[in-house]
């Protein structure tokens, strides 16, 4: 059976711009979820970095 799609490679902006728009088109609660996570990685990098600036200052 063959598939549906062409086998041609794409490039990378080919392959940018369907990603946006797979984001651009989700469902309203998976938007939730992706924000979530996103939120949950600003966190956690936040947290690192303000736990390096407290380092740094006890040590000045």
């Amino acid at each position: 059976m063959q598939d549906e799609t062409n086998n041609i490679p794409i490039g990378d902006v080919e392959a940018a711009v369907e990603g946006l728009f797979g984001l651009i088109y989700l469902h309203p609660s998976d938007y939730f979820i992706v924000i979530g996570s996103l939120s949950l990685f600003a966190l956690y990098g936040l947290s690192i970095y303000a736990g390096i600036k407290w380092i740094q200052k006890k040590f000045r």
